[in-house]
């Protein structure tokens, strides 16, 4: 893991830059560098590293007495440091700077590293929160010449899934690792501890060679000093405005907005705690990131400790004004249920909504490209799979279409292809006639293939025209001329859910 961010920091630095790496607390900062620095000392690259401590931000100098370099302070100041450490890294040989946490790091540090990184233009290595520029601008100082960026990206599904495979010993099954996924948005620290608590607390069990969960949650007493570590740093104000975001749930912001200031908010969207969706037109739903705080939040002890402010967030919350009664359309009407049943599960689909429309996003992009660089059938199938209940790229899928060569490839792809093209030429318009028609010509290249297209196309006539007459005796007739088919049995059985049977036969009414 985390390969490609290494792979571009070595690159950076052998140009002499300075790079940082961005990312959120646990994102991954310090394993990143930690593997840079490995690769750095095979070359023979000495290292001056400096760890940067939150309990140690006060400390002047406290940065310069780690590198264990017996730099006597004493009367030297700023300057003297500089002159002093920029001597060292002068002498031969390839040296680099490495500051972990640079928020965290003392101001007399920073000034020294930054008159250092002046005189001497050695590379350099610091790793930052995304936020840092909004309180500090400590980066700012550090950056003279060359600067490069790294930044840490949260972790797809797949990534989740190899993370708890490695530090748990075996992988978790499909729920188990979207569930983590979602706790933690992608965030690896979290991620990890939430697999490792739960299997302390018997929350999941290692079953026929995968971790499952045993109940419905992950939250667990032993993540409490992880997420407190997260929340380190929070005013008060601010604290107590995650939590009214946790007791209210996911809801508008300008509803959010009666029981928390907007500066709280801004505050807290700047340190990355809260994430922001457009739910519908005109309107913007906003929702605690990572989920695993609103768990926190919601505890029955951190509850029953703030009651007084649950009931204030009652009753303002059920104090808003009622819109008026008007006429609405039914998409009107559909989005308002669904605020409905987001207000009352309270929970953070705004969230796990935004982090999975990226992913399918990530995907469709990466499926394209590969296309784009190889039109093979295979790779036009894995485009066309993602558009299949999801939002779709007219243009893309008109050039797939059109442009992939169908003269050669897996006769199962070729069939999902032209049941594809078939449902794509009714999509846009020419018909039920063109539609068949392109299922016929597949069944006439690929004879063996003719009973799932003859299915296909029945299904096709069902679905857009009207439901034929004596349906159970034509598949009955389809599934004589093919009975191992499980493309037949599978038309069959979505074809009778037009009529509602989708087991007792589909005849029509």
């Amino acid at each position: 893991m985390f390969e490609q961010e290494v792979r571009r920091t070595l690159d950076y630095v052998a140009r002499g830059m300075m790079v940082g790496i961005v990312g959120a607390p646990g994102s991954g900062r310090t394993s990143v560098v930690q593997k840079v620095i490995a690769d750095l000392e095979k070359t023979g690259t000495t290292i001056y590293f400096i760890s940067g401590l939150r309990s140690h931000r006060g400390i002047p100098f406290g940065g310069i007495y780690s590198l264990s370099l017996d730099i006597r302070i004493g009367q030297l100041g700023v300057l003297g440091v500089a002159d002093t450490l920029a001597g060292r890294l002068a002498r031969p040989g390839e040296r680099v700077l490495v500051v972990d946490d640079l928020e965290f790091v003392d101001a007399e540090t920073v000034a020294v590293l930054d008159a250092v990184r002046r005189r001497t233009r050695r590379p350099m290595i610091v790793t930052m929160s995304e936020s840092s520029i909004y309180s500090k601008g400590q980066l700012a100082a550090l950056s003279p010449g060359p600067e490069a960026r790294v930044h840490l990206n949260p972790l797809r599904y797949e990534q989740v899934n190899e993370l708890i495979t490695d530090f748990m010993g075996a992988p978790a099954d499909a729920d188990t690792t979207a569930r983590i996924l979602t706790k933690s948005a992608g965030n690896p620290r979290l991620a990890v501890r939430i697999a490792e608590t739960a299997s302390l607390s018997h929350l999941i069990a290692l079953r026929r060679g995968q971790w499952q969960m045993t109940g419905d949650t992950l939250w667990n007493e032993h993540l409490h000093g992880s997420v407190e570590s997260l929340l380190e740093g929070l005013e008060a104000d601010e604290l107590t405005g995650l939590q009214t975001m946790a007791i209210a749930g996911t809801v508008p912001i300008d509803v959010l907005q009666q029981v928390v200031h907007a500066d709280v908010l801004d505050r807290l969207e700047q340190r990355g705690f809260i994430s922001v969706i457009e739910d519908m037109p005109n309107s913007v739903s906003v929702a605690i990131t990572p989920p695993l705080l609103s768990d926190y939040f919601r505890g029955q002890r951190v509850l029953t400790n703030r009651r007084v402010l649950k009931n204030r967030i009652t009753r303002t919350l059920s104090a808003l004004p009622q819109e008026p009664q008007v006429d609405v359309t039914s998409a009107d009407s559909l989005m308002r249920v669904l605020g409905a049943l987001r207000l009352e599960r309270s929970s953070d689909d705004a969230a796990s909504a935004r982090h999975f429309h990226e992913q399918v996003s990530a995907r469709e992009r990466h499926r394209y490209d590969q296309w784009e660089i190889d039109k093979s059938v295979p790779n036009a199938v894995a485009v066309l799979s993602g558009y299949w209940g999801s939002p779709i790229d007219a243009s893309r899928i008109e050039r797939v279409l059109s442009q992939t060569p169908a003269s050669d490839g897996d006769s199962r792809e070729l069939l999902f292809l032209a049941v594809t093209k078939a449902l794509w030429a009714i999509y846009s318009g020419n018909g039920l006639d063109c539609a068949a028609e392109v299922l016929r010509s597949f069944g006439k290249e690929r004879p063996e293939w003719s009973v799932e297209a003859d299915a296909a196309e029945l299904f096709l006539v069902a679905s857009y025209d009207r439901m034929p007459e004596n349906l159970d005796d034509i598949f009955a007739r389809l599934h004589d001329r093919h009975p191992e088919s499980g493309v037949i049995a599978c038309i069959r059985g979505v074809a009778g859910t037009l009529p509602l049977q989708p087991f007792g036969g589909a005849q029509s009414n």
